[in-house]
Formats: C-alpha cells, sequence, structure tokens
C-alpha cells in the first residue's frame, strides 16, 4: 500500500531562492508531467465533485541561479504552468500554446496533438512577480506570457533530460491522484 506521510511544518522556514528577473526571457521546455485526474475547485451540475486531467509544463530559463548556499547554484530557472489537458476553443492550453507556435491550431490537430513533443522547444516567456493571494510578504515569479523564439536567436537545450525522473513534488501530486481515484473505482 503506498503512503504519504505529511506533517506539521508550521513555522518551518525554507531556503527561499532569489527569483528570477521579471520581463521577457529566453527559455526552453524542459518536462511535461501528467498529473491525472485532480479534484477541481469547481462542482458538477448536480453538486457531485468534479475531477479534471491536469498536466504540468515546465521551462529552464536562460537566467542561471545565484544562490551559492544552494545545491542550485548555477542552474538554470525552472518555472512551470498547470493546465487542464484540453484543447477546447476556450482551454488555457491551447491559448498558450497557440500563442507559444504564433499560430492557431488546424481543426484537425486539436484532435491529437503529443504535448510530450514540446520538450526541447525554445519560446519567451513573460514572466511577473506576483505576491501571493493571502501574505503578500510572499512573492512568486509567474508565468504570464509565452510568445515563439525570437528569429535567429540561440537554441537553448535543456538542462533536465526527458528522462529524469519528476522531482518528489511531482510525484507526490501525481501518488494521491492515483489513490484517489483508485478510491472513486472501489466506492
Amino acid at each position: 500500500m503506498n503512503q504519504l506521510i505529511v506533517k506539521d511544518t508550521t513555522g518551518k522556514e525554507f531556503p527561499k531562492l532569489p527569483l528570477p528577473e521579471a520581463g521577457t526571457t529566453q527559455a526552453v521546455c524542459c518536462a511535461v508531467w501528467d498529473l491525472g485526474l485532480q479534484l477541481s475547485f469547481f462542482k458538477n451540475e448536480d453538486g457531485s465533485d468534479k475531477y479534471q486531467h491536469k498536466v504540468i509544463i515546465a521551462w529552464e530559463v536562460s537566467e542561471l541561479i545565484n544562490a551559492p548556499e544552494s545545491e542550485y547554484h548555477g542552474k538554470p530557472y525552472m518555472l512551470k504552468q498547470t493546465y487542464t489537458a484540453s484543447l477546447g476553443e476556450k482551454a488555457n492550453l491551447r491559448k498558450d500554446l497557440e500563442s507559444w507556435r504564433g499560430i492557431p491550431f488546424t481543426a484537425q490537430e486539436p484532435k491529437a496533438f503529443d504535448i510530450y513533443k514540446l520538450y526541447g522547444v525554445n519560446c519567451l516567456l513573460g514572466i511577473a512577480h506576483v505576491p501571493d493571494r493571502n501574505d503578500s510578504t510572499k512573492i512568486y515569479a509567474n508565468v504570464t506570457s509565452i510568445l515563439p523564439p525570437l528569429k535567429g536567436s540561440p537554441k537553448l537545450i535543456p538542462v533536465r533530460k526527458l528522462e529524469d525522473a519528476p522531482p518528489k513534488w511531482v510525484v507526490a501530486i501525481q501518488e494521491q491522484a492515483l489513490k484517489e481515484n483508485s478510491d472513486l473505482q472501489n466506492a
């Protein structure tokens, strides 16, 4: 049986890395992680819980982490975005992919688009420093836009390999989704 042990971390401070610069920067897709079905904030029309298939797309940016005390010193920053795995007309994933590509999808492309093929594809990311909704002293670097790379710009190669295991926090989300989905099927 899988376990996901949690503990009280109240008051525990995790080492905080400096944020990457706000603005537009060159980036490369370094990972696509399937999170499986996740409980949504929204409900179905009948009031029951709604589950949505989620994915994470992650990018390494050209800026390197400057934190000599960290194990990540000298490595590229990694930013991520979580999406519902949908290419419907109103889906954020579709909007961002069309912006990244610089062209809209054809009528056929959304029927079978392999997002794992995004690995290694370059882009320009818009980054904004955004305060936490509940604690304005916490600032995050959020992806605000994804654009095609400038023509003729040198290509970034991801440091993270496609076959690398996902980070522990991604694995924890995936395992929790598997457990919840198994519980739903057995109910």
